[in-house]
C-alpha cells in the first residue's frame, strides 16, 4: 500500500515550483501526495479540487471573523429600517392581545389576569419606543459618523486579521489533512506549521516535516506587524523541536536555525529548477510581448520573480540609463499593479520606458526555454532583511542552467556560487552606476563568453535531479 503525504501551503500553488517540484518527486517515488493551499482570488470553481500529475490539490476557501465584523458593521444602515418594521410589527401583535382582553367581560377572578396583562403591555411599551428611538438615531447618525467609526474600528480589528485567517486555515487544512489519514504531514513554511502540529496530535505515528523556504520570522514585510510576529516567534520556538525533520534552503539558514534553536543541522534542498522536461525543440516564444526575446537586435538583462518591494528593481531601471544603448531589461513574473506602475514612473524619468519589459510569468517548467533567450540573468536583490542577505533564490540556478552568465547583489550564499564558480559578478543592488558598469563588463565578449562556459560546466550539478536525492533520503529515513 502506497504512503501518504499531506502537504500544507499557504497560497493557492499554481505556481510554487519548489512545492510543486517536491510533490512530483514523491510521487515519481511511489507516495500518494496531497496539497492542502489556499482558494484565494486567482482561482476558479473547478480549482477547489485538482488533479495534476498524479498530486491531489484541495484548495481551502478562508474566512476571517475581522472582515465579518467590518462589512457587518459597513452595512449596518441596511439592516437598522428591517429591525425597525420588526418591532412595529410586534409592538402591534401586543397591542392586538391587549384589546382581546379589554373585551372580555371581568369578573373576580380575572382581574388579577388583567393587571398583570397591563404591566406587561407598560414595560413592551417602554422597551419598543427606547429601542425605536435608539434605532432611528443610528439610523440618522450613521450617515455622519459611521466613516469616522468604522475607520477606528478598522484599526483596532486588523492586527487581528491574520491570526484568524491562520485559525481558520489551521483548523480547515488539519480537518481535511486527517480525513486523507496520511503518513507523513509536509509543512511548507512556518505559516503552516500549526495545521501539521494538530494532525500530529491526531495521528501520533504520523511524520512531521518542516521545510523552511526562507528566514521566515526576518522575511520581507511591506508594514511591521507586532501582533503576528508575537505569534509568529513562539509558534516556531515551540513547534521546530516537535518536527521530525527540517529542511531549508541555504547553508546560511541551516545555520542560523541550528544556532537559534539548538536543533539538529537542518537538510539543505536548493531550490534548482528541473531539466529533463524542457521542451528544447521549441526555437521560438510566443504571446504578446514576449517577442522581445526572439529580438536578436538587443542584449536582454533577465529578471525572473515577484515584481515587489525590496527586490532591487528600481535600481536596475535606473542602471539602464547607464549601459549601452541596445540594452533592454525584462521582467518575467507575477506582477502587482501598485508596483508595476511605479516602476514604469521610474523608467519613465530615467528615459528607458522603451527599454523596460513587463511580461507575465509563465509555468515553471517552460522558464528556462524563455531564459534561454536572454544574455544576462539578474538577481538584484535588496538587503532590507535577514531573510534576504541569506537567500540563494532558484532564478539564480535558472539562469545557470539556462547557461546566462549571472549578476547578483553581494550577499553570503550568491557570492559563494556566483563569484566562486566564476559564472558571473556582483554588485552593490543599491548603486545603479554599480549595476550598470557589471552589466556592462559582463555583456563583453570575451568574458561573456567565458562565464557562458562557466555556466554550462557546472550546469549538472544545479538542477532538481540532483537535489531530489536529497529529499528521497530524508523521506526513506523517517
Amino acid at each position: 500500500m502506497k504512503k501518504k503525504v499531506c502537504m500544507f501551503v499557504r497560497n493557492n500553488c499554481k505556481n510554487d515550483a519548489r512545492v510543486l517540484k517536491e510533490a512530483g518527486t514523491l510521487t515519481q517515488n511511489g507516495y500518494e501526495v496531497q496539497i492542502i493551499a489556499v482558494f484565494d482570488r486567482f482561482c476558479i470553481k473547478d480549482d477547489i479540487r485538482e488533479e495534476k500529475n498524479g498530486i491531489t490539490i484541495q484548495r481551502l476557501e478562508l474566512k476571517s471573523l475581522v472582515i465579518i465584523l467590518l462589512t457587518l458593521f459597513r452595512n449596518l444602515t441596511l439592516f437598522v429600517p428591517q429591525m425597525l418594521k420588526i418591532q412595529n410589527l410586534f409592538r402591534q401583535l401586543v397591542l392586538e392581545k391587549n384589546e382581546k382582553k379589554k373585551q372580555i367581560q371581568i369578573d373576580k377572578p380575572r382581574k388579577v389576569s388583567v393587571l398583570f396583562w397591563g404591566i406587561i403591555y407598560l414595560l413592551v411599551r417602554f422597551f419598543f419606543s427606547a429601542v425605536r428611538k435608539s434605532l432611528r438615531f443610528i439610523l440618522v447618525t450613521s450617515k455622519k459618523v459611521k466613516g469616522v467609526l468604522y475607520g477606528i474600528l478598522k484599526k483596532i480589528l486588523i492586527p487581528f486579521h491574520r491570526p484568524f485567517i491562520s485559525l481558520d486555515y489551521y483548523l480547515k487544512a488539519s480537518k481535511a489533512a486527517i480525513e486523507f489519514q496520511p503518513d507523513i504531514i509536509h509543512c511548507h513554511d512556518l505559516n503552516t506549521l500549526w495545521a501539521g502540529y494538530l494532525v500530529k496530535r491526531k495521528r501520533k505515528h504520523v511524520k512531521f516535516i518542516y521545510d523552511s523556504h526562507e528566514l521566515y520570522l526576518y522575511r520581507n514585510k511591506s508594514e511591521k506587524q507586532y501582533f503576528s510576529s508575537l505569534i509568529e516567534k513562539i509558534t516556531e520556538r515551540y513547534l521546530i523541536n516537535k518536527v521530525d525533520s527540517v529542511i531549508t534552503v541555504s547553508q546560511s539558514i541551516a545555520d542560523f536555525l541550528q544556532e537559534k534553536y539548538k536543533i539538529k543541522s537542518p537538510s539543505v534542498i536548493m531550490n534548482c529548477p528541473i531539466t529533463h522536461r524542457q521542451n528544447d525543440e521549441e526555437n521560438s516564444i510566443t504571446g504578446v510581448g514576449y517577442e522581445i526575446f526572439d529580438n536578436k537586435d538587443v542584449k536582454k538583462v533577465l529578471y525572473l520573480g515577484g515584481r515587489t518591494f525590496n527586490r532591487g528593481i528600481e535600481y536596475v531601471i535606473e542602471a539602464i540609463k547607464y549601459t549601452e544603448k541596445d540594452v533592454v531589461f525584462i521582467l518575467m513574473g507575477p506582477g502587482n499593479k501598485k508596483y508595476d506602475e511605479k516602476f514604469m514612473k521610474i523608467a519613465e524619468e530615467n528615459n528607458v520606458l522603451d527599454r523596460v519589459f513587463f511580461l507575465d510569468p509563465v509555468p515553471h517548467d517552460q522558464v528556462i526555454l524563455y531564459a534561454k533567450k536572454a544574455d544576462v540573468g539578474i538577481s538584484p536583490i535588496i538587503n532590507s532583511c535577514l531573510s534576504y542577505y541569506f537567500c540563494l533564490p532558484n532564478k539564480l540556478f535558472e539562469y545557470v542552467n539556462s547557461a546566462l552568465p549571472v549578476l547578483s547583489s553581494n550577499f553570503p550564499e550568491m557570492k559563494r556560487i556566483v563569484e566562486g564558480y566564476q559564472i558571473g559578478e556582483t554588485f552593490d543592488p543599491t548603486n545603479p552606476k554599480d549595476i550598470a558598469d557589471k552589466i556592462n563588463s559582463t555583456l563583453e565578449k570575451e568574458r561573456h563568453t567565458k562565464y557562458i562556459h562557466n555556466c554550462l560546466d557546472i550546469a549538472g550539478q544545479f538542477t532538481w535531479e540532483t537535489e531530489e536525492k536529497k529529499l528521497s533520503v530524508i523521506y526513506q529515513s523517517l
